[in-house]
């Protein structure tokens, strides 16, 4: 699969920043998407790793953030469960990290490329997690 149909594809489905081309590592496409505006281009925005039309592995990201861990991982939770692919969530410290600064993201693994499209067409309608208790807001 070339850049311009993993673009193309995308396009159809997201209206996030997406770029794509070649990544160190890496033997087929690296697709770097925007998906939460609130990182910085610096601060590894959502990524998908292609070999042809599979997604070998995304990583859809959220801000680093120092909220509670079980609150962050309920979040994530909730918005996974919306997605019709079965994702893993995270939200580990990164080395590069401030000591208690969590990265959340959600894993998926294998997806035909029209798949890791609707799951994240479906991520980019909700709204960004904030990470708050239900007390809280």
């Amino acid at each position: 699969m070339n850049e311009e149909t993993v673009r193309r594809v995308l396009a159809e489905h997201i209206e996030s920043p997406v770029e794509v081309g070649s990544y160190r590592g890496i033997d087929g496409l690296w697709v770097k998407v925007r998906l939460d505006p609130r990182i910085e281009n610096t601060m590894r925005p959502t990524s998908l790793s292609l070999s042809g039309a599979t997604v070998d592995e995304m990583k859809v990201r959220f801000v680093a953030t120092t909220a509670d861990r079980d609150v962050v991982m309920d979040a994530l939770a909730d918005i996974e469960a919306l997605t019709p692919s079965d994702g893993e969530v995270s939200a580990e410290n990164h080395e590069l990290s401030e000591a208690d600064e969590l990265w959340p993201h959600i894993y998926y693994e294998n997806l035909a490329l029209s798949e890791a499209a609707d799951c994240l067409e479906i991520i980019e309608d909700e709204p960004l997690p904030t990470y708050r208790r239900p007390d809280e807001a």
